[in-house]
């Protein structure tokens, strides 16, 4: 059988909750994230998942914004955020895995916090290495692992997984068993919480096909 997301977490908290727990919290990281992504003027930049669109106001209005969520609730939040800029955002409901746009589309995508979340992350990152140019620039902050999970921390994530998120997600295993292929590891941040917290940059690399 299919696994799904944890959605009703995250349609239950989409109109107050989410953005309490995350704003304050994370504002720092993410202002500074995008700032990494060092955007230049009329370039299209992937928002993967938006969720509350919490990010949108961080980013410059002279680029074309494109953000896609599975959950209906936090993309009627994420409009709301739309309607008070006048740079050009556009917002979807769309699968992690099966993403609406053509291939070489993106300069720059920026995922925080949605790895952990989505059911096969390998596969949205496949997406995002379809959709993104190969001169993009990909930034991903999110919980990672640094060793093996142990039994306690398999069980808790048993149930974390089901209600809301991933939290024994280890990006090495995940870079070098599926994605070395498609991207270039360009830098490794530990951020906050001991390095459980990482901010990491990759450049897609050119298709072959």
């Amino acid at each position: 059988m299919k696994k799904k997301p944890p959605q009703l977490f995250y349609t239950l908290s989409a109109s107050f909750l989410y953005d309490l727990l995350l704003r304050s919290v994370t504002e720092k990281e993410r202002n500074e994230a995008i700032q990494n992504l060092t955007l230049q003027k009329a370039e299209k930049v992937l928002l993967a998942g938006c969720g509350t669109g919490l990010d949108i106001p961080l980013f410059p209005e002279n680029i074309s914004l494109f953000g896609f969520d599975l959950n209906k609730a936090m993309l009627k939040q994420a409009q709301k955020q739309v309607t008070k800029r006048s740079g050009n955002v556009i917002l979807c409901q769309a699968e992690a895995q099966a993403l609406p746009y053509k291939n070489n589309t993106f300069d720059a995508a920026y995922l925080f916090l949605i790895l952990s979340i989505v059911p096969k992350p390998d596969l949205l990152m496949q997406e995002v290495a379809r959709v993104c140019k190969s001169s993009a620039r990909v930034i991903i902050v999110d919980k990672f692992v640094s060793k093996k999970p142990n039994f306690m921390l398999n069980v808790m994530n048993e149930v974390a997984s089901r209600v809301a998120t991933n939290i024994n997600l280890n990006f090495d295993t995940l870079f070098h068993e599926k994605l070395k292929g498609s991207f270039s590891l360009l830098s490794d941040e530990k951020r906050a919480l001991f390095g459980y917290i990482r901010r990491i940059t990759l450049k897609p690399i050119p298709s072959k096909i």
